[in-house]
């Protein structure tokens, strides 16, 4: 069975837009619009340059799918007569002429963020939690998943939205309304007030009442612009005015944000724990991108696994709707514990090369073994390095397909990544490391969630001072584990540079500057370097060069 999964709506601007493919219930590919247009976000896009590269990487024509997956449903509570008219309001005129509205399968957006999260476990018996923004009616999906079959058993509505709740602190702190990951960073530079702002857990409602939330596109602006109005008198004294711009005005009220959304996720885990009784939890949905809920999931939720696909944002969902047709229509799913998010295209060497001439790039070797052997030398010297290697990865976190990398062993290299990046300079980095070092570096437990940089970890005394470049103010870290089935490159670079600096990790930050999507082709990583402020080098697909 062929089937091509999107994300996308009908009326108000979507985000994240992207496309997968999927064969035979197997994931074989998956892009992120923003990517292929350098658009980041592709705010209100249809994702038609990610359903392109899905149907070139798998060799079919539109009119060979089975089924077109969509995971949001922008039929909700509209009669059928109307599909075609609908439908032809999210999906281009040209693709439509080969889609017969039969092959369009819409699936509930939480669904398809559960769907995509449920791939990750072979298990038949789980619970479910999705909290994000907000999906068609609700903001919070609670489920039990027994024997395969996924019953919603509770929900919040769009009005008391956790999601929106955060966002808005982060619009209010000046960081802007799609930037929760910084609000995040910034908490762990205040204390939180003793007053609570947020409680998701009031807001539950059971199954008998979800039906009653309303429908509306424009919910969640409407939200967001009640929250910060109310920020203004809740978050007192720290409101905004001509003297209180100074991002550090707003640490305490970012640090109770983040405690009450902490809180709120956990509270919410809980009672799902309690209702279900199962002990795995499947969440998925934007919030499970904040590494620190996840971290206290893993401690405090009473489940023994805790399963969170990497592209928890919308995009994932694009995935999570093909995986749901595929489980509606009887189809085998393959289910793996750990995923390569390298899903989406590979770029030939030869293009590279070519590129990296036409931008008269100074290569130093062709060769896979001394290029790597380059690359370590120019890390242990405290330079930039870009890494560029075979697929790109589908998800908001490079995970070293197309990462920057650096020595972790000065402070100072923290500053210059985030000045030349131009990031927030209280902006924390995460480190890349070879598995077997991990239990010597931190004091929390290992999980399965920090393949993927999805948790935080305490890091040990001893190590502080040895990789300042990535801790952060609270003394944790965002690490991403490298084990012996990763990629043969990062494994080896990570293996050198260990050898020559006697370090355990390197820095590892997305290839892009601000304002920028991770890059996505040899093109778009060399015009990278080449307009950098500082010398940095670039190992693409095992070439080694230096702007």
């Amino acid at each position: 069975m062929k089937i091509i999964g999107v994300v996308c709506r009908s009326s108000s601007p979507a985000h994240n837009s992207a496309a997968t493919a999927m064969q035979d219930g197997k994931v074989v590919f998956a892009a992120e619009e923003e990517r292929l247009i350098r658009n980041k976000h592709a705010i209100g896009l249809f994702p038609i340059n990610a359903v392109n590269e899905c149907l070139d990487f798998c060799g079919w024509g539109a009119d060979e799918v089975d089924f077109w997956a969509v995971g949001w449903d922008y039929m909700h509570g509209i009669p059928d007569e109307k599909k075609s008219e609908i439908t032809s309001l999210v999906f281009p005129a040209m693709l439509l002429k080969s889609i017969p509205l039969e092959k369009i399968a819409i699936v509930d957006h939480h669904l398809a963020h559960l769907m995509s999260s449920y791939i990750l476990t072979d298990k038949s018996n789980a619970a479910g939690l999705v909290v994000d923004g907000h999906g068609e009616t609700r903001s919070v999906s609670a489920y039990d998943i027994e024997g395969g079959k996924v019953s919603l058993i509770a929900g919040i509505d769009i009005k008391n939205s956790p999601g929106l709740f955060y966002e808005s602190v982060a619009e209010y702190c000046g960081l802007g309304m799609m930037s929760p990951g910084k609000l995040m960073g910034l908490a762990s530079y205040g204390k939180p007030f003793i007053k609570r702002l947020y409680n998701a857990a009031e807001h539950l409602k059971p199954m008998t009442e979800i039906n009653k939330f309303s429908v509306s596109e424009e919910a969640g602006n409407l939200v967001n612009y009640d929250w910060i109005g109310s920020l203004e008198q809740l978050a007192y004294p720290h409101a905004k005015n001509s003297s209180s711009e100074d991002i550090a005005a707003y640490i305490n009220v970012a640090a109770t944000a983040q405690r009450d959304l902490e809180e709120s996720v956990l509270e919410l885990a809980k009672i799902v724990k309690e209702k279900t009784n199962k002990k795995t939890l499947v969440a998925s949905g934007g919030v499970f991108l904040n590494c620190n809920i996840n971290t206290r999931l893993y401690a405090e939720s009473g489940f023994d696994e805790i399963v969170v696909f990497p592209a928890a944002h919308d995009a994932g969902a694009a995935l999570g709707a093909a995986v749901e047709v595929c489980r509606l229509k009887n189809s085998t799913i393959e289910n793996r514990e750990d995923i390569d998010m390298g899903l989406g295209k590979s770029y030939s060497r030869d293009n590279a090369v070519g590129v990296l001439k036409s931008l008269s790039a100074d290569i130093k070797s062709l060769d896979l073994d001394e290029s790597i052997k380059l690359a370590s030398s120019w890390l242990a010297e405290d330079k930039i390095l870009l890494f560029f290697e075979g697929r790109s990865e589908f998800g908001p976190r490079a995970l070293c397909h197309r990462s920057m990398l650096a020595s972790p062993a000065q402070y100072d290299m923290l500053v210059r990544l985030n000045r030349l990046k131009g990031r927030e300079y209280w902006r924390p980095l995460a480190p890349v490391m070879p598995e077997r070092y991990y239990n010597e570096v931190f004091e929390t437990p290992k999980s399965n969630l920090m393949r993927y940089m999805l948790a935080t970890a305490v890091v040990r005394d001893e190590y502080r001072n040895k990789i300042p470049a990535v801790v952060h103010i609270d003394g944790t870290s965002r690490p991403q584990i490298v084990d012996q089935k990763s990629s043969d490159c990062i494994a080896r670079l990570l293996d050198e540079f260990c050898s020559i600096t006697k370090l355990p990790c390197l820095i590892n930050t997305s290839m892009n500057i601000k304002g920028q999507p991770i890059c996505e082709r040899p093109l778009d990583a060399i015009n990278l370097l080449m307009n950098l402020n500082e010398k940095a080098a670039i190992f693409i697909d095992g070439v080694f060069a230096t702007n």
